[in-house]
């Protein structure tokens, strides 16, 4: 079971799922723009699952000054992207340090962080060749 995610990018992707994942009960930690470098030295735990959720202009950049300086902290870590224009291969630079990578993408734009926008919305996802043992989905009972 996931517990702890962390996402970055605080836009309306990032804090929508932000949100959501909240209201289910998991430990998420949001590393907007302003404290981004302050991240790439922090060693607080990045948990089961890091969510990339940055505009495609800056995606690369951020990719690859996050992987390079915390590799140490990715072995095992589910890291996706939900940037529709890009496939998991961008994610490679934490592939090669153990990560499990993947992408979703919403198959909508979002208007702003609201939640509610992520109901009934379908996902296309891919990931890499190396994945998980599947483990159960546990839906709310609202």
């Amino acid at each position: 079971m996931i517990e702890r995610v962390t996402i970055i990018g605080n836009g309306r992707v990032g804090g929508a799922l932000a949100a959501r994942l909240r209201e289910r009960g998991i430990d998420v930690h949001v590393v907007d723009r302003q404290h981004f470098e302050a991240f790439l030295t922090s060693t607080s735990p990045i948990g089961d699952l890091l969510i990339i959720a940055v505009k495609d202009a800056v995606m690369r950049e951020v990719i690859e000054r996050r992987a390079s300086s915390r590799s140490a902290d990715l072995d095992g870590v589910v890291v996706l992207h939900v940037n529709g224009s890009l496939t998991p291969d961008v994610l490679a630079p934490f592939h090669k340090h153990g990560a499990v990578i993947a992408s979703a993408h919403p198959f909508q734009t979002f208007r702003d962080a609201d939640p509610k926008v992520l109901d009934g919305v379908g996902w296309g996802c891919q990931a890499s060749g190396v994945l998980r043992p599947t483990s159960d989905v546990q839906r709310p009972t609202s």
